[in-house]
């Protein structure tokens, strides 16, 4: 997908309903505005040759002024209007590949927020996102080599990785091993790779958005 294209859009029917209203008070409004232009330039005429008084002239005038002003209300109203049926179109923020769809044609939504309607990324290239242990920092060399095996896979082929960046923020052990010696008040900081777009592994989507890999860090 590239970005502004259409991902789903909800109802709008209720707003494109609304939206012809308005389109439609913006020809009545400048129907408005060409009747006052007309009895303007018609007093104009006629205040010379005293056939109407001032005062019949000055409405005349504030009439033309507040007809342009509703135009100029009702034009603003038609795209207030389609501002509200363009945020019914669900668009694609960034170049990306959609991951997951969660929502069906005719389906509810739910605007609680548990769980995205559609899930998307970019895939050029895959990151690793590595949890490091606040006890092996001093051992960690940014740029080091790295390489990452599939769970499971029997011939436990190695994936180069490519250092990206280091995000210095420690946060509370999330991911656990179940090992007896694990502490579970450990902090981590994330480090993070990027595998090849062209690695055979990620072509064959054996490598997974979601996946979880065995890392190795090159601590020497």
């Amino acid at each position: 997908m590239k970005a502004g294209d259409l991902l789903f859009e909800l109802d709008k029917r209720a707003a494109l309903a609304d939206l012809h209203v308005r389109e439609a008070q913006v020809g009545v409004a400048d129907s408005n505005v060409r009747l006052q232009k007309d009895q303007l330039d018609r007093g104009a005429k006629l205040l010379p040759r005293q056939a109407i008084t001032e005062q019949d002239y000055v409405t005349r005038v504030e009439n033309y002024r507040s007809a342009l002003a509703s135009l100029e209300l009702a034009k603003v109203q038609v795209e207030q209007g389609k501002t509200a049926v363009d945020l019914l179109e669900i668009r694609a923020p960034v170049n990306g590949t959609i991951l997951q769809i969660n929502i069906r044609p005719g389906e509810f939504v739910s605007i609680s927020g548990n769980q995205s309607m559609i899930q998307m990324g970019n895939m050029q290239p895959l990151h690793v996102r590595v949890d490091v242990d606040e006890e092996d920092l001093p051992r960690l060399k940014l740029n080091a080599p790295a390489t990452a095996k599939i769970r499971g896979d029997a011939l436990q082929q190695e994936v180069p990785l490519h250092f990206v960046r280091l995000e210095p923020f420690a946060m509370p052990k999330v991911s656990l091993t179940g090992a007896n010696t694990e502490r579970v008040d450990t902090r981590v900081v994330q480090v993070i790779y990027a595998i090849e777009p062209n690695n055979k592994l990620v072509a064959e989507k054996k490598i997974l958005v979601g996946q979880l890999l065995d890392v190795f860090i090159d601590s020497k």
